[in-house]
């Protein structure tokens, strides 16, 4: 007798678990509520995509939760089963469906810091590559205000007070920026760029000579203008290291690295430059004055650093429109002023003249204050990221 009960126990122990199990297998059914929805091969951010474009209202069985994380099963393009992870912002569980008991949330570590969850889609998310362009406003002194000269000096009963100034100055100028990233992680990467600035000529420029001149029985002075004309070029090449902070639609980043300057300054005008000497044995004293051209061409090739700052904001899965500022630290030379050797006759009543070789118009440069020329620039752009 009670070998019969104990057989019928077990039979009907058997029976509910052959019921149960077949509901156990059932487990828990999600639909899939964002387009374009991400499975990855494991229950993390960081992780490989298995699959980036699951369909709006997907429905998936899902037999287990890692934390917030769905197990779920999908057919690869072979037709292989694989098994991966979605997040559950982007899934809902079907009504029909009893939810399960959510799983108890893990508190961090102590001092752990834990990284929010994205607010947008995951097409939305971080890419790989980025192109950016843009154009803004370079902003720097890049040159000294001006290169003054100045002598006072007698020759028998002439005494001579003469100098001049020559202006010049560039505007800030407009620029360029067009660059390449590559992200080794969502954070981490690296970027190529080019910075070229444009309306950089000389504005307003203007040499001014003036002399007065004093003999025995009168006096008089000459003043005289002439234009200058040049231009500077300023081309930083770059490789910075960027990091960005992916949050949502706003996402700043900052970024230093290397630049190579390719530079220029050309620049050309004249100055006066007086002188008297005797006539018809020492009997009579002239006074007369040279025009001399005199030129500046200076090279400033080298290299610098560059770092900076800046804000993406999203308009699309694809697209931002993008805020940089950036500072770039290059050459900064003292460049001396060129006057060719020759011959050159004075302007006034005399036809004498003046022979310059060429350590004289060597020696005629340091007369001149030299131009400060710094191709070190701030500048901010506006413009548009394509994201891949």
């Amino acid at each position: 007798m009670q070998t019969r009960k104990t057989y019928l126990y077990a039979c009907l122990v058997l029976l509910v678990m052959a019921l149960a199990l077949p509901l156990l297998a059932q487990g828990t059914k999600i639909k899939v509520i964002v387009e374009n929805a991400t499975i990855r091969l494991n229950p993390s951010l960081d992780s490989e995509a298995i699959e980036e474009s699951v369909a709006l209202n997907t429905v998936f069985t899902s037999e287990k939760k890692v934390g917030e994380w769905y197990e779920v099963k999908v057919e690869s393009n072979v037709g292989v089963l694989l098994i991966g992870y979605i997040h559950e912002m982007y899934v809902e569980v079907m009504a029909e469906e009893a939810p399960r008991p959510p799983a108890q949330e893990e508190k961090p570590l102590a001092g752990e810091v834990r990284r929010p969850e994205p607010l947008l889609p995951a097409e939305y998310g971080p890419k790989k590559m980025e192109i950016f362009l843009g154009g803004g406003l370079g902003l720097g002194s890049f040159l000294s205000k001006a290169s003054a000269y100045s002598v006072s000096w007698s020759y028998g009963w002439i005494s001579v007070d003469e100098g001049g100034q020559i202006q010049h100055k560039v505007n800030n100028p407009f620029g360029l920026g067009i660059s390449f990233s590559y992200f080794f992680t969502n954070e981490l990467g690296i970027r190529l760029r080019a910075d070229p600035n444009f309306g950089q000529e000389i504005s307003n420029g203007q040499s001014h000579f003036s002399a007065d001149y004093v003999w025995g029985w009168g006096s008089d002075s000459d003043d005289l203008t002439w234009p200058v004309t040049g231009d500077l070029s300023v081309l930083p090449l770059s490789l910075d290291l960027v990091y960005r902070f992916p949050a949502g639609s706003f996402s700043p980043y900052l970024n230093a690295g290397v630049s190579y300057f390719i530079s220029k300054f050309k620049s050309e005008t004249n100055i006066g430059w007086a002188n008297t000497w005797w006539l018809t044995y020492q009997v009579n004293q002239a006074y007369d004055y040279l025009v001399l051209p005199v030129s500046i061409d200076e090279s400033l090739n080298g290299v610098g650093f560059n770092f900076g700052a800046g804000l993406d904001f999203l308009i699309g899965p694809s697209l931002a429109i993008t805020l940089d500022a950036a500072y770039f630290l290059g050459k900064s030379v003292e460049a001396k002023w060129y006057m060719p050797p020759g011959r050159y006759y004075y302007t006034g009543w005399t036809s004498n003249y003046t022979e310059f070789n060429q350590t004289d118009s060597n020696d005629f440069a340091d007369y001149l204050d030299p131009v400060k020329i710094n191709t070190s620039f701030f500048k901010i752009m506006l413009g548009i990221k394509a994201l891949f």
